[in-house]
């Protein structure tokens, strides 16, 4: 079932459930003074729905609490997955002569010591073995039984276990990128990702695009980063905790204005809340809410919709 199914069924069984008529305090620590919640709420400016927990748990609503959290600034970079060149190995011929046998396709695995080509020496005649010198893939086979070599590599190998992001950084940004960076990597739909760190910044820039490759070692152990994909990097230059902050996703927008939705027993309260700093999990939370309340995380446009279909069934 989609979620615009599951928000319809929700938004249904809560519609009986109506808007609320009375003040409804927030939960908090601390002074509960106008900083926390504004101080200027009226019974007609609060907003809630109630939700029964089992109602809400089957829904996939999830709660938090209001509290500190680091607070993460990036820069967003474009860049390949290239291979680790330390480990692509292209195996020449020890001594000319014919090859005699060839193993192995474009794309096939291979095993460290696994017989790739067999060479039969022109001066003494007498055959000698090509072998992998690493686990990995064949990227390339010019070799085929009956062939003179030559000063071509007969077989390309490359070992694919890590391989190396190259990210693209104008020179503006270079002054805030620095070996040992988290860099969180993406690939250009949003379905891969992973952690890595950057592992140098180039000493020589590109004339042609006017910016310096930033690289990240990135492991790859199942061969999900293929080279040539294109990828973005969320490089980390500066981290900083702040007291109050709630999950992005926990954000909605009630008429204008943005609202995070405190939970109270059992009723949801739309609270509008001024936001500072944000990243992609985090956002601080300027004024609009206490520390320790408690604040839905996840399906929050649930609770959104309910609302909205409560207010829309009031007002007629």
């Amino acid at each position: 079932m989609n979620r615009l199914m599951i928000a319809l069924l929700v938004s249904l069984t809560f519609a009986a459930c109506g808007r609320s008529q009375t003040p409804t305090p927030a939960v908090t620590t601390g002074d509960a003074d106008e900083h926390e919640h504004g101080g200027h709420e009226t019974e007609e400016d609060v907003e809630s729905t109630e939700i029964h927990d089992e109602i809400a748990a089957q829904s996939g609503i999830e709660t938090g609490v209001v509290g500190p959290a680091r607070i993460r600034e990036t820069i967003s970079l474009h860049g390949t997955i290239v291979p680790d060149p330390r480990r692509v190995f292209r195996l020449h011929a020890r001594y000319p002569g014919i090859v005699r046998d060839v193993r192995g396709q474009i794309g096939s695995r291979v095993r460290k010591g696994e017989l790739l080509a067999v060479v039969e020496s022109d001066e003494s005649l007498q055959r000698y073995n090509i072998v992998s010198p690493s686990d990995g893939v064949i990227v390339t086979r010019d070799a085929n039984v009956g062939v003179h070599t030559g000063n071509d590599p007969l077989v390309t190998v490359v070992d694919l276990s890590t391989v190396w992001v190259e990210l693209a950084s104008f020179q503006h940004d270079l002054g805030k990128i620095k070996s040992g960076q988290p860099v969180l990597v993406e690939d250009v739909d949003g379905h891969l990702n992973a952690d890595g760190r950057v592992d140098n910044v180039a000493a020589v820039g590109s004339a042609a695009s006017q910016s310096m490759t930033v690289r990240v070692v990135l492991p790859n152990p199942d061969g999900h980063w293929r080279p040539g994909l294109f990828v973005t990097g969320e490089v980390v230059f500066r981290e900083e905790e702040v007291p109050l902050a709630v999950r992005v996703a926990a954000l909605q927008d009630m008429g204008g204005k943005t609202a995070i939705f405190e939970k109270v027993g059992e009723r949801y309260v739309a609270r509008p809340v001024t936001i500072g700093r944000r990243d992609r999990d985090f956002a601080e939370v300027m004024s609009g809410i206490g520390a320790g309340a408690l604040y839905v995380t996840v399906n929050s446009f649930l609770v959104k919709a309910d609302i909205e279909k409560s207010g829309a069934s009031h007002d007629h």
